[in-house]
């Protein structure tokens, strides 16, 4: 397993190595034109929530899968936007106490759970139980390594990337947990590595501000962080293009058709072998031979 390990490792590097040789060193500044600079980003890691009673469940089974997916856009070396969808699944705690959003009375909400009907509850009262939602939002990212050198560069690889954004959340109805929509803050940061221009290998730690009533549960709390840490990959689609030049699309020449012209003896070969007009020639060239 080493050895593949070691195997991955030079041909990154040396692949790295080749395309530095012929990348432009020139550092730019300008705007992107509306189709560059577009990516698309994949990315897989786990998160853990923390919530008033997350205490309760600060073990391995806390971390949950955690899946994203998203697109964006640089409009300068320094700033860009980015469509961030995320989600599955967060492992909430509960001791039961608090106010229920499924427990509805005349007065707010009541302090039964219906959750506790579909997990296991531990000898002190409090259980754990799966939230899973889907969070979309639109952050703005912005490139430290470019502010840092006034400017971007096709030599350069490693950058770090913060993001900060807002979206909606929304929270699907399973095992007595209820459906919930909620507005969301997002901050993350992002330590890229770029291993030829169309292709980023990245890790990440972000975190989502959830409002208090997100796991249908409310406990006083102004709100409830998740954070997401884990790697992913960004395809750069057809590169970085920040030279104030719109690169023209190949055209390719089509080829000039030669014309053959064909012509139509037909009508003189008929012509030619009418005995009438055989006898008309053959009494011309004897009136030539008498008058020679």
């Amino acid at each position: 397993m080493k050895k593949i390990y070691s195997l991955l490792l030079l041909i990154v590097i040396g692949v790295s190595a080749i395309n530095a040789e012929t990348q432009d060193t020139t550092r730019h500044n300008n705007f992107g034109a509306c189709h560059d600079n577009w990516y698309i980003e994949v990315a897989g890691g786990a998160n853990i929530l923390f919530s008033k009673d997350a205490r309760l469940n600060y073990n391995k089974k806390n971390l949950t899968p955690y899946v994203s997916l998203a697109a964006g856009k640089w409009f300068t070396p320094y700033i860009g936007g980015r469509l961030q969808i995320e989600g599955y699944k967060a492992n909430s705690g509960s001791d039961g106490t608090g106010n229920f959003l499924s427990d509805k009375i005349a007065s707010g909400f009541g302090n039964t759970d219906p959750v506790r009907d579909n997990v296991s509850i531990r000898p002190d009262g409090s259980y754990v139980y799966p939230v899973y939602f889907i969070n979309a939002h639109v952050d703005m990212t912005m490139s430290i390594l470019s502010l840092a050198k006034h400017g971007f560069s096709n030599k350069d690889h490693w950058d770090v990337i913060p993001s900060v954004g807002v979206g909606y959340s929304h929270v699907f109805n399973v095992n007595g947990v209820p459906a919930t929509n909620s507005f969301i803050a997002h901050f993350g940061i992002m330590c890229k590595y770029r291993i030829i221009p169309e292709l980023d290998v990245n890790i990440f730690a972000n975190t989502t501000l959830f409002p208090d009533m997100y796991e249908g549960r409310l406990t006083g709390s102004v709100v409830d962080p998740l954070f997401a840490f884990g790697g992913s990959l960004t395809y750069n689609i057809n590169g970085h293009n920040f030279t104030g030049k719109r690169v023209a699309p190949k055209v390719l020449k089509k080829k000039k058709e030669s014309k053959q012209v064909f012509v139509d003896n037909s009508a003189l070969e008929q012509k030619r072998d009418d005995p009438t007009n055989k006898a008309a020639e053959a009494t011309a060239n004897e009136q030539d031979t008498e008058q020679k």
